[in-house]
């Protein structure tokens, strides 16, 4: 009896069969579970930052003071906030572009009820003893240890 040679499997079949093929499919698995993982972590941290971090949601306050720059062009507004019976006072500090009028949070003190507050030059300021280079957008604020 003669026996039948086996034929070498053909198209596509021989193609998954070949060393090294299917790492394409597992590198394009990894890519979307990792994207998936990467766009989670951001799910989470944007609104803890906000929640807990963000300089914008420090309390409004009371108008202390305004204090303009040597060349008028920037004013620091100082506000006490108060946060009520549980909370103590603490200092916003909010620079303020003449030009454009847009305003942006520099400076947050905890439990401090005064600013003292002067320009060394056109733009580095000084609040409380903390100096900050506006032109390198330097800010200051306070977190508990």
């Amino acid at each position: 009896m003669r026996s039948i040679p086996l034929e070498k499997p053909a198209g596509r079949l021989q193609e998954t069969l070949r060393p090294g093929k299917g790492s394409g499919m597992m590198r394009r698995i990894f890519s979307i579970l990792f994207a998936f993982l990467v766009a989670g972590v951001f799910v989470i941290a944007v609104p803890i930052y906000e929640l807990f971090y963000s300089p914008n949601r420090f309390p409004k306050g009371t108008l202390m003071k305004s204090v303009e720059s040597p060349d008028h062009r920037y004013k620091v507004n100082i506000y006490l906030t108060n946060g009520g019976a549980t909370v103590d006072f603490g200092i916003r500090g909010e620079l303020e572009d003449e030009g454009t009028h847009h305003r942006r949070n520099i400076y947050w003190q905890y439990h401090e009820d005064r600013a003292d507050v002067f320009w060394v030059d056109n733009h580095t300021v000084s609040i409380n003893g903390h100096v900050l280079n506006i032109a390198r957008g330097q800010t200051y604020f306070w977190r508990p240890q």
